[in-house]
């Protein structure tokens, strides 16, 4: 069997190539105790489900089924053959776009598949919504992995408990603006229960919007962090006071610098002394001294980005119908 694991492997990234071969190998190995013990894999897997190519399958189809063979009857060995690589082909294996298992996804994606369609469907939604539609290079890897996700689900019927269980258990987002994301997938996923064929989803909304919200939410995050802010600064003729204000600003290129004239509209105030505090000013103000010099601007980094959560929510609920 090693031939085939070595032409399996090859298929995934480079970099994971050790690990996916003791993984697969792993994989034979659980299954041939699992037919020891008289368990066999009683559904068939369609070809239409797999991402992986057919030719793959046929070169190694008969030395997999003289292995299968040893503890398996002639009538399971195809349901074992493609449970095997419905295994190792299925969930979140897609790295990067430069891989022979991405150039598979996007044919199988090509021939019109419905859980692809379902997640692309989606996944516009969030790019309109959340993301002004500027999508990130690896956006489309993340629409590989969640249609893997999803189409497994479809197929099975059921939510694949390793995952899910991790989900539930460790993998929440707690950060305030998750909420959006969350909201939006969950209120999705309840829509797309209704349907028939979807119904078997009623039972696993929590989690699977946990995983949804767990994929897309650093992509929205990035967003979040590159929108422009405006920041007004009330200076003092000090060039050591200064400069490393100056310079700090230079390296953070989605803040709008200006000096501050007591009109402008900005999102953020810089002043040295709270002498300096305008009147009727209502936005927030950072006081800048020696001590955020000392620790790096570290205080000033977080006010920057809640200036940034703070505008991009305000953005959201201003266009709360389509949110909710």
């Amino acid at each position: 069997m090693q031939e085939m694991v070595n032409d399996l492997y090859h298929t995934f990234d480079s970099v994971t190539s050790i690990g996916n071969k003791q993984k697969f190998e792993l994989c034979l190995k659980i299954g041939q105790l699992r037919r020891d013990a008289g368990y066999l894999i009683d559904q068939e897997i369609p070809q239409s489900a797999l991402v992986l190519k057919e030719s793959i399958i046929d070169t190694h189809q008969k030395s997999f089924y003289a292995f299968l063979s040893q503890k398996c009857p002639p009538s399971y060995l195809k349901k074992e053959q493609m449970s095997f690589y419905f295994i190792l082909y299925s969930g979140a294996i897609y790295i990067h776009q430069d891989t022979p298992v991405y150039g598979m996804f996007q044919k199988w994606a090509s021939e019109e598949n419905e859980p692809y369609q379902v997640i692309r469907q989606l996944t516009g939604d969030i790019a309109a919504r959340f993301l002004q539609n500027q999508r990130p290079i690896d956006y489309e890897v993340i629409i590989a992995n969640l249609t893997s996700v999803f189409n497994a689900c479809v197929v099975l019927s059921d939510a694949p408990p390793l995952i899910f269980l991790l989900l539930q258990k460790n993998w929440r987002i707690e950060e305030p603006l998750s909420k959006h994301v969350y909201k939006y997938c969950a209120k999705f996923l309840k829509h797309l229960s209704r349907r028939k064929k979807y119904l078997f989803l009623d039972d696993h909304l929590e989690s699977l919007t946990n995983l949804f919200t767990f994929f897309l939410w650093p992509t929205v995050k990035a967003a979040i962090h590159k929108l422009k802010i405006s920041v007004g600064i009330v200076a003092e003729d000090n060039f050591i006071t200064m400069l490393p204000l100056y310079n700090f600003f230079t390296e953070h290129h989605y803040v709008d610098l200006s000096p501050y004239q007591g009109d402008e509209d900005v999102d953020l105030l810089v002043i040295p002394h709270l002498s300096f505090y305008p009147d009727n000013f209502h936005k927030q103000v950072f006081h800048y001294n020696y001590l955020a010099v000392e620790n790096q601007f570290a205080d000033l980094k977080k006010a920057l980005a809640q200036q940034q959560l703070l505008k991009y929510e305000n953005n959201l609920l201003s266009h709360d119908d389509y949110l909710y």
